[in-house]
């Protein structure tokens, strides 16, 4: 059952997802003819994210019964959302029409990157004292 997260876990959860974001644009950056803001796609990124995040887990996964069967369902079907979410934030500051290929490649690199950064948050989580947020 998703919690409030503890303030330590609240504030590293925010330090890796936007260290990891922003060096996910920062990556981007090198590889395709636009220079977004690592530190602005990070908070947009980050902030967006949280928001489907939280619709999802109290809204969508609640209404059809994923959050009550396992923490593994929950965690996966998170996809889509993470999908959508990932679609806007590279759109967003990106775009997609200079090279749909490699920004759609981006995409689903991003939501892999996504999970990535939720495995070193879970190894966190298991490891530091304090760390009460079962979903991130």
């Amino acid at each position: 059952m998703p919690m409030i997260p503890s303030a330590l876990a609240g504030i590293v959860y925010a330090a890796v997802k936007v260290g990891g974001y922003a060096a996910f644009a920062h990556g981007l950056n090198r590889i395709t003819d636009r220079s977004a803001s690592p530190i602005k796609f990070a908070g947009a990124k980050t902030a967006l994210g949280l928001v489907g995040g939280i619709a999802y887990v109290f809204g969508l996964a609640s209404a059809i019964g994923i959050s009550a069967e396992s923490d593994f369902l929950l965690f996966v079907g998170a996809a889509p959302i993470r999908i959508l979410v990932w679609t806007a934030m590279i759109g967003l500051f990106y775009g997609f029409r200079a090279n749909p290929r490699l920004m759609t490649a981006a995409v689903l690199l991003g939501v892999v990157w996504s999970y990535a950064l939720d495995g070193v948050m879970w190894v966190i989580y298991k490891v530091l004292p304090g760390m009460v947020m079962p979903f991130c």
